[in-house]
């Protein structure tokens, strides 16, 4: 994630050519990956699954490790 942005505002993005269906997500983190579109940042998603910014950002950091989620420059 870049430096310079607040944690809420970063937008997290799908990376291209991922088979989720072999990863052996869980169900919160398979329902936060069906709401990353590319334009909402962590703060909307948080507020979309109904998490915080903090859970919602730990959950993206863990499927950033696993090669799911990239985010915007």
């Amino acid at each position: 994630m870049s430096e310079g942005t607040p944690l809420g505002e970063k937008i997290p993005r799908l990376r291209h050519g991922v088979d989720l269906t072999k990863l052996g997500l869980s169900a919160e983190e398979g329902f936060l990956v069906s709401r990353i579109d590319g334009a909402t940042d962590i703060k909307g998603i948080a507020i979309l699954v109904g998490k915080s910014v903090l859970d919602a950002s730990k959950i993206l950091g863990r499927l950033e490790r696993v090669g799911v989620v990239r985010y915007a420059d």
